[in-house]
């Protein structure tokens, strides 16, 4: 498959993707494809190329399924592995736990090369969403002392902010790249279509630096903020998640030059946040706040950004939920460079009476989002009933298939169309 590219005007909102050769559009559509696993006293992990789990009949019949209906894009998950599942003796992912000491875990990257041939034959793009660091001995010896002055950084927000911890991410992400590329080929890396710096970008406001009203915090990108000053607070984050985007988009670029690099967010309305407010330290509620995309895509090299929608009420900020509500907590007027696709979208069987109900629902959202200038939609997921959290909501297989009826580019080859 040829290798595609990212076109926007500078100045100008929006953008689309294209085939690099023809410039002509391509448009993602597809669905998360996600196997989980769940042994007693794990918390569930994504184990879709889990070695003695994975198969190439089952990626076969799946793919091929997509394939038929019309779709063009799949997206997946690269489980970087866990410590504490290690020390329970059970080793997964490609970090394998703290004792392993390899950049990559040979049988899933198998696994993983094994997937990309067969989404190739099928002529369907994959993005990998590539969260965290390899879990094991080889990336957190990478990770010296971080002086971040009078105030730590802590958590998650380690993964942006302490620039030791960034070092390792960009060696993991040349790694994978490198990785896939020795299994596959160079020329097989053009069926990528986009490695995915976080599934969902954030930072989280009860933890260091964040959880401080005063002192001073040096993070990765050189610069010290005042904890004091809300406007120091909110550039804290602005200003790394650009730097972040950038320095990962260079390590992965110095294996596939060619690559698309995208990062994956959600709305401040998700979790109850009317926008961005300098991450105040006595936020209510849910603590994540995510990256702010118009600040992103204005000063990254960033290909696209993936945008993450589930209809759901927010008494008190968005109910019923109106989806340009939604869409404001994130500054959507504004303007935001370059393509915009919906990486994640999905129904929660609690805001809808039925499937059908569902169905409608999913095909009115994909509508109104390409009228906003989205072009691209993932739906969340293809058939993932492994754990009672994604039994929440319906999938694009269930019951034969009702929401793929709306959704199915077989069936819609317009997604704009009513």
């Amino acid at each position: 498959m040829p290798y595609l590219k990212a076109v926007s005007k500078a100045g100008v909102p929006g953008g689309r993707l294209v085939h690099g050769a023809t410039e002509q559009d391509f448009v993602p559509r597809g669905s998360n494809y996600v196997r989980l696993a769940q042994p007693d006293g794990i918390h569930p992990y994504h184990a879709t190329f889990e070695p003695g789990r994975y198969t190439s009949a089952e990626t076969g019949r799946a793919l091929e399924t997509m394939a038929h209906d019309g779709y063009n894009t799949v997206r997946v998950f690269i489980d970087a592995g866990s410590v504490p599942d290690e020390e329970k003796g059970h080793p997964h992912g490609l970090g394998r736990g703290a004792r392993h000491d390899e950049p990559l875990y040979g049988p899933y990257m198998d696994n993983v090369a094994d997937f990309v041939r067969i989404a190739t034959r099928h002529k369907i793009r994959v993005m990998f969403s590539l969260d965290h660091i390899g879990q094991n001995i080889f990336y957190y010896r990478m990770i010296g002392p971080w002086d971040s002055g009078e105030v730590p950084i802590e958590g998650r927000n380690i993964e942006f902010l302490n620039g030791e911890y960034l070092k390792a991410k960009s060696a993991y992400l040349r790694n994978f790249v490198a990785g896939l590329r020795d299994r596959v080929g160079s020329a097989l890396l053009s069926t990528v279509l986009a490695y995915q710096l976080d599934n969902e970008a954030y930072l989280t406001g009860d933890t260091g630096p964040f959880n401080r009203t005063s002192g001073r915090v040096r993070t990765a990108n050189g610069l010290t903020y005042d904890m004091s000053v809300p406007e120091d607070r909110q550039k804290a984050q602005d200003e790394n998640f650009v730097s972040y985007a950038n320095q990962m988009v260079d390590a992965i670029r110095s294996i596939d030059p060619r690559a698309l690099v995208t990062m994956g967010t959600f709305t401040y309305g998700a979790v109850g946040k009317a926008g961005p407010a300098g991450l105040p330290a006595d936020s209510p509620g849910d603590q994540r706040f995510p990256v702010r995309p118009q600040n992103l895509m204005k000063d990254s090299r960033l290909s696209f950004l993936d945008l993450h929608l589930y209809p759901v009420d927010q008494p008190g900020l968005n109910a019923p939920y109106e989806l340009r509500r939604d869409l404001q907590t994130i500054e959507w007027d504004k303007g935001i460079r370059g393509p915009v696709i919906v990486g994640e979208f999905g129904a929660f069987k609690w805001m809808y009476n039925d499937l059908a109900s569902a169905a409608y629902g999913m095909r009115d959202l994909q509508q109104k989002t390409c009228e906003l200038g989205m072009r691209g939609w993932l739906f969340w997921t293809f058939d993932t009933h492994e754990t009672e959290d994604q039994r929440r909501l319906f999938h694009l297989t269930d019951e034969g298939g009702m929401i793929n009826g709306q959704l199915a580019p077989i069936v819609r080859p317009d997604p704009c169309a009513r």
